[in-house]
C-alpha cells in the first residue's frame, strides 16, 4: 500500500501544485489553457505517434480491447442520458452532455502520467486504443445527439458524418494515423526528428497534471447538487464496474490491457468536459462537476491501481 501511495501521491500533488500556482497567480489562468493546447496539439500526438510507429501492427491492433472498453462506455453513457431524458426531461442535448461526463475519462491528463509509470511503453498501445474509442467512437455519438437538438432539420447521418470528418482532422487523431502508417510500412523517421519526438513525449506527464490543476480554480458548483452527484457517481462508480463487468464477460486480454482498461476507466472526466458544455448552455454544470470527481478519483484511481497490480 505504501508503494501504491508513493505511485499516485506525487501526481496529485503536482494536481495540487498546479491549482496552488494559479491560485496565487503564480501562473496566469490563461498560461494554464496554452499547457492544455501544446499538450493535444504537440507533446500527447508526438507520444502517440512514436509508442505506435515502434511496434508491430498485429501488436497494435486489439480489436477485443475496443470491443469491451467501448462497451463498458456506452452502457454508463445510455444509462446516464436515458435518466436524464426520460426522468428529468432534459433536452436532447443537455441529456447528451451530462451523459458524456459519465463515460469519457481524463486518459490524457492523469491518465497517461500513471500507466506510463506502471507499465512503461507497453502501456501506450491500450492508452491509444482507448483514445480511439473515445474519439471515434463516443466523441462523434455525444454531438451527432447534442447537435441534433440544434439543427434539427439536419438528417442524422449528414451530422454525424460532419461530426466523424472533423474528428480525423485533429493532432490526436492525426498522431495515432501517422503512427499507425508508419508501423505498417515499417518507416523510419530521421534521427533528429526521433529526437525532437522524445523531447516532446517527455514533456507530457508533469505539464498534463499541472495543468489539470490550474484548470480547476474559480470553478462554483452551487445549486447543482443532484446533476452533480450523477454525473460523478456514474464517471467514478458506474463506468469502471461497466468496463470490469464487460472484461469478465468479454475475451481474455493480456494482462496489462485489462490493467490499463480499469484504471483509465476510474479516471474523472477529462478536461475539456467544460468547454465542450460550454457550446451547449452547460458550461458551469461540466465545470463544476470537475472539482468533485477529480478530488474523488483519488479513491477511485488508487483502488483500480492496487487490483489491477496487487495479484
Amino acid at each position: 500500500m505504501q508503494s501504491l501511495f508513493s505511485l499516485t501521491g506525487p501526481i496529485f500533488a503536482l494536481i495540487a501544485i498546479g491549482y496552488l500556482a494559479v491560485s496565487y497567480k503564480l501562473v496566469p489562468k490563461e498560461g494554464v489553457a496554452a499547457f492544455g493546447r501544446y499538450l493535444v496539439t504537440f507533446a500527447i500526438p508526438a507520444a502517440l505517434f512514436k509508442a505506435l510507429g515502434e511496434r508491430d501492427l498485429a501488436e497494435i491492433i486489439q480489436p477485443d480491447y475496443l470491443l469491451i472498453y467501448g462497451t463498458g462506455s456506452l452502457i454508463p453513457f445510455a444509462i446516464l442520458f436515458l435518466v436524464a431524458k426520460k426522468m428529468r426531461n432534459r433536452p436532447l442535448d443537455q441529456s447528451a452532455i451530462i451523459a458524456m461526463g459519465g463515460s469519457f475519462s481524463n486518459t490524457l491528463m492523469i491518465g497517461y502520467p500513471i500507466i506510463y509509470q506502471l507499465f512503461g511503453a507497453k502501456a501506450l498501445v491500450p492508452f491509444a486504443l482507448t483514445l480511439m474509442v473515445e474519439n471515434l467512437i463516443m466523441m462523434p455519438l455525444v454531438l451527432t445527439l447534442a447537435e441534433l437538438q440544434q439543427n434539427k432539420k439536419d438528417h442524422v447521418l449528414k451530422t454525424l458524418g460532419r461530426t466523424f470528418a472533423q474528428l480525423l482532422k485533429t493532432p490526436i487523431i492525426m498522431g495515432i494515423i501517422l503512427g499507425l502508417a508508419s508501423s505498417a510500412l515499417a518507416l523510419q523517421a530521421p534521427a533528429p526528428v526521433l529526437k525532437i519526438i522524445d523531447m516532446l513525449a517527455a514533456s507530457v506527464g508533469a505539464v498534463a497534471l499541472f495543468a489539470v490543476g490550474g484548470n480547476l480554480v474559480g470553478i462554483r458548483f452551487q445549486g447543482m447538487a443532484l446533476d452533480l452527484s450523477q454525473i460523478v457517481a456514474t464517471k467514478l462508480i458506474l463506468h469502471p464496474l461497466a468496463v470490469i463487468t464487460c472484461l469478465y464477460l468479454g475475451p481474455t486480454l493480456d494482462p496489462t490491457l485489462t490493467a490499463v482498461a480499469v484504471i483509465l476507466s476510474a479516471m474523472p472526466m477529462f478536461g475539456i468536459y467544460s468547454a465542450i458544455g460550454e457550446r451547449y448552455n452547460m458550461g458551469s454544470l461540466c465545470a463544476a462537476a470537475l472539482i468533485p470527481a477529480t478530488l474523488l478519483s483519488f479513491i477511485t484511481i488508487n483502488l483500480a491501481v492496487f487490483w489491477t497490480t496487487s495479484g
